[in-house]
This record gives C-alpha cells, sequence and structure tokens, in this order.
C-alpha cells in the first residue's frame, strides 16, 4: 500500500528503517545499496514523490572511467579545470528511482551524475547544491584555505535535512530558485523538496534527497532522518572496505 509522506507514522518510519537495513545487508557495493534503497523509499511513497536521489562523496581518483569523464567535461564547461585534482570530492549520484523510465537508470541523468566540489564559488553558483550544504552545516568556509584534509573533516562532520517547502517559488539571498530546473518543477508539480544527510566515519558524505507532489512539513521531513542513518548503518563495512563500485 502507497503512503502519503504527511501521514506516514512514526511505527511505519521504523518498519521501513528495518527493511532498508534487511534488503540491504547482502549488497557488496555502495552503489548497488544506494540504487535499492532509491528504490524502495520511491515504491514506498509513489503516491507523493516523483523522485528520490540519493548522492555520495567520493574522491575523484576512486570514480569509474565514465564519471571521471563526466565531471571533467563539466569541470572544463564551468572552467574550473585547474581546481580539479585527484583528491577533489564529487558529490556523485550513487541511486536513483521516480516516475520516469529514465530516472532508474544514474549514467540517464541529464547534468548530475557528478558534481566537483571545487570551490565556494562554484558550490554558490549551484543554488539547490548550495543551500544542501548549507542546512547540512557544511557551509563555504572551508573552501577559503583549501585542504583536503579539511574537507573532509567538514563533510564529516555533516548531518542534518535539506528543505524547500515550495519548490516553485523559494528563493535564496540572490533571488534565485533553489531548485534551478523550474522546467521539470512545473512538469511534474513539484512542491516541496527536502534531503536527508549524514555522514560515514571516513568522512564520506550521503544525502538522499525526495522531490514530493505535495507539501511536506519540515518536522514531518526530519522524521525520516532515521532512514538515512540506516542506510549509513548498513553500508558503513562497504565504505570503510571501498567497495563502492561494482
Amino acid at each position: 500500500m502507497m503512503s502519503a509522506l504527511n501521514n506516514y507514522s512514526a511505527i511505519k518510519n521504523r518498519n521501513l528503517r528495518d527493511k532498508i537495513q534487511e534488503e540491504l545487508r547482502e549488497c557488496t557495493h555502495l552503489q548497488e545499496a544506494a540504487q535499492k534503497c532509491a528504490r524502495l523509499f520511491y515504491e514506498e511513497f509513489q503516491e507523493s514523490v516523483v523522485l528520490t536521489r540519493l548522492f555520495v562523496t567520493l574522491p575523484f581518483k576512486d570514480l569509474p572511467a565514465r564519471d571521471k569523464t563526466f565531471v571533467s567535461d563539466l569541470a572544463s564547461l564551468r572552467e574550473i579545470t585547474n581546481l580539479l585534482t585527484d583528491k577533489t570530492p564529487v558529490l556523485s549520484l550513487l541511486g536513483t528511482c521516480g516516475l520516469r523510465a529514465e530516472w532508474n537508470e544514474r549514467y540517464k541523468s541529464q547534468g548530475h551524475l557528478g558534481i566537483p566540489l571545487v570551490s565556494a564559488s562554484f558550490v554558490e553558483s549551484i543554488p539547490m547544491v548550495s543551500r544542501l550544504m548549507s542546512d547540512m552545516g557544511i557551509g563555504l568556509d572551508w573552501f577559503n584555505e583549501w585542504e583536503p584534509n579539511l574537507v573532509i573533516k567538514s563533510l564529516g562532520r555533516s548531518a542534518g535535512v535539506f528543505y524547500v517547502r515550495d519548490a516553485k517559488t523559494r528563493v535564496d539571498q540572490q533571488n534565485r530558485k533553489i531548485v534551478s530546473a523550474q522546467d521539470f518543477v512545473a512538469a511534474h508539480d513539484i512542491k516541496t523538496v527536502f534531503g536527508l544527510g549524514g555522514s560515514y566515519l571516513n568522512g564520506s558524505f550521503v544525502t538522499i534527497i525526495i522531490f514530493t507532489r505535495e507539501f511536506v512539513e519540515q518536522s514531518q521531513a526530519e522524521g525520516f532522518m532515521l532512514l538515512v542513518n540506516a542506510f549509513k548503518i548498513a553500508t558503513m563495512r562497504l565504505v570503510m572496505q571501498g567497495a563502492i563500485f561494482a
């Protein structure tokens, strides 16, 4: 039975947490687990959710060749290639599930396969990523004195909820729409967008971002934090073993 996010009880939330941990137990790679988690969340809340995506920060050097090419091409397009190094953390799309068939395969993602976190100005140029990091308590101050270990420490302390109540109207301090893909928002009547984030022991940051077709209260969104925690617990061994991609 599909469930609306706003009507989801604490008991159902705990049951879904247990289901996530159970289904991810046999996964051998983080990407496999991320795809399963995105699918489980989407299927559970299909009445309310248009798209669910799961991202993890990974060093550029650890990405598959196809992902590296995407990130390198993006860096070239945005003229930040000189800032891209093997240690650059890349916000990498590992799991995706949604209304349209092409949203269920990460390599079919239009422009979101990997976002290199190379500088404060670059991150600030992407309103949703900038707000995500701010809401998760990461901030951008550590970019001013670039040091990879500082980046990892900053990401490693992050946790929280990214929240945009109305994707159609909410703007940032520069009067930009936080969810910049307004064609997507209009086409699928996106209302609230929220993300659940946390960190692994090695400093990698994980976030599940949910695009909904109903208004979700922030308090309700915060109640789903135990789901990202369940994902972290179920996949900690894979991250620490470096078992990221098949």
